[in-house]
């Protein structure tokens, strides 16, 4: 079985004008790193959180906070935008390898996780989270902590279920013409999960 985990990551980019297209190629990328221009503006797209630097450090928007709104910014030549972070929906693919079902078979289920940096001010979300991710969390510090956690929920799922309940959770349950098909048959199947 092929390893499909995820990567999250950070990545410079020449300029926030290309973000879209950037984001929009690599779906592990969470955080760009935009270089500065000489226009006496700065542009910030939509869609993204922007973190706003004057010689290096970062300063509020009027309204105090560190994410600063999609559109145009007056900026002078060492004002610039340090990180964007995309506010859309990531898929984070986990496989859990080496995991005992009750009846000690061991099988790999491959989990997917959909999540998005919070930070968003119109959903009464605090923008300091945005500011957290980037400094304190990291993308490479989330996908992590992702794997991390996902590896010990669906151990200690696994291990309380059967390996024919595992399969079951996998492909739903099967009608019950089936069932029956199969108890003539022996038929089986594969699937994302596998037994070892």
């Amino acid at each position: 079985m092929a390893d499909n985990t995820s990567t999250l990551f950070s990545t410079d980019i020449v300029n926030s004008d290309v973000a879209s297209s950037i984001f929009g190629q690599n779906p592990g990328l969470l955080v760009a790193l935009p270089g500065r221009g000489w226009a006496p503006y700065l542009i910030v797209p939509e869609g993204f959180y922007a973190l706003v630097t004057t010689s290096g450090a970062e300063i509020c928007n009027d309204s105090g906070s560190p994410v600063w709104a999609s559109g145009f910014i007056s900026a002078g030549p060492f004002t610039r935008i340090s990180h964007l972070v995309t506010k859309a929906y990531c898929v984070f693919n986990v496989p859990v390898k080496g995991c005992k079902t009750a009846d000690n078979v061991t099988v790999t289920i491959d989990c997917s996780i959909v999540f998005r940096i919070m930070g968003d001010v119109t959903k009464n979300e605090d923008p300091e989270l945005v500011r957290t991710f980037v400094h304190d969390c990291t993308p490479a510090g989330l996908e992590q902590q992702l794997k991390d956690a996902m590896a010990e929920e669906i151990r200690t799922l696994a291990r309380s279920m059967k390996h024919t309940e595992v399969y079951t959770a996998r492909k739903g349950p099967k009608p019950p013409a089936a069932e029956e098909d199969e108890k003539g048959s022996g038929g089986g199947g594969g699937g994302v999960v596998e037994a070892e």
